[in-house]
């Protein structure tokens, strides 16, 4: 597998594109239109993409459900289950008594269900989480149909189904969604042969910088999610256009004093979007924006939102490094 630019960054280009992808994310749940418009191109795909440019097609199918059932699935219930006994903490302390059961009813149907978006009055949205069952999903068909020689039709045909499907019915666990990020996950796989010291250049991205900004300014994004693809095949293309110009600007940080920064948010980028979810159920933010209304500061509320996360995150990062490295220390003294 040749997905490197030179032994030297083997992986850093690749870090610190997923990098730029989670703090698209953040970006993206401001509820900033303008925003929106950039990292909905894209942010997404991204990281479907390059977790098929590291998927094994050579592990035995039973060993590949289990690793990649402790890699997405276990985080998935654990940050499920924490916002559940903060919700119910959150009531407590906020004296909700008559809040307690529907707010935690509710939260552990989301949790079970797995779903982006409020489904109806009784399932609530499960958020940023989506992304972790879809990838579960996308990760095991392209596993299934990569061997068959007509593997990338039949991913089509079922992405396709799945599309149309949503219009009429929607199954839990971000099923459908999964199936359709299934093509970035196939599509990651098949840029696992590629030489990128020869595929990454400006020219090619120079066009991709094109296509990036028309699908700015005419707004062709995608919210897969919620499986909306409104320019279909457009969106898709347009996606894997904006993502290779992702890859070669992650490419020239590579080479800049940001990189050490990027490459920490990518590699700890599930946790991250972890964290993130919890603070975004959790959190009181409208709290927070009364008392800025109150001071006369409202008008920073983003930009305060943005501080507190990034530093937040910083410190989050840190202490899970801390905490891995007293459990490896642990370990090696028990042994």
């Amino acid at each position: 597998m040749n997905i490197s630019i030179g032994e030297r960054s083997r992986t850093e280009w690749v870090d610190i594109a997923k990098g730029i992808g989670i703090v698209c994310v953040c970006l993206g749940h401001l509820g900033i239109e303008s925003i929106d418009r950039v990292v909905f191109t894209f942010h997404m795909p991204l990281f479907f993409i390059l977790s098929g440019m590291f998927l094994n097609g050579d592990v035995p199918f039973n060993e590949f459900i289990k690793k990649k059932s402790k890699r997405l699935l276990v985080p998935y219930y654990v940050t499920g289950g924490i916002i559940c006994f903060l919700v119910f903490w959150a009531d407590v302390f906020r004296k909700m008594w008559e809040r307690i059961l529907p707010d935690l009813c509710s939260m552990f149907i989301a949790v079970l269900c797995g779903s982006c978006f409020k489904v109806s009055d009784v399932i609530d949205g499960v958020g940023a989480l989506w992304f972790l069952w879809a990838l579960f999903w996308a990760s095991v068909l392209v596993k299934l149909l990569i061997p068959y020689k007509w593997g990338a039709v039949y991913i089509c045909i079922l992405s396709v189904f799945s599309y149309i499907s949503t219009r009429y019915f929607w199954l839990p666990l971000s099923i459908q969604p999964g199936i359709c990020a299934s093509i970035f996950v196939y599509l990651g796989v098949r840029l696992q042969r590629v030489n990128w010291n020869e595929a990454l250049n400006w020219k090619r991205a120079l066009g991709a910088f094109v296509v990036f900004l028309l699908e700015v300014i005419f707004n062709i994004h995608l919210d897969m999610g919620q499986n909306i693809y409104d320019y279909g095949i457009v969106s898709v293309l347009g996606a894997i256009c904006c993502c290779y110009f992702i890859f070669y600007i992650s490419n020239l940080l590579s080479y800049t004093n940001l990189k050490k920064y990027c490459i920490i948010m990518g590699q700890y980028s599930l946790p991250i979007l972890c964290i993130h979810q919890i603070e975004m159920k959790v959190f009181p933010w409208g709290v927070v924006l009364h008392i800025l209304e109150k001071v006369g500061f409202d008008r920073w509320f983003i930009l305060f939102v943005t501080g507190f996360r990034v530093i937040g995150f910083y410190i989050c990062i840190k202490l899970w490094i801390k905490l891995s490295s007293m459990i490896k220390e642990s370990s090696k003294g028990l042994g």
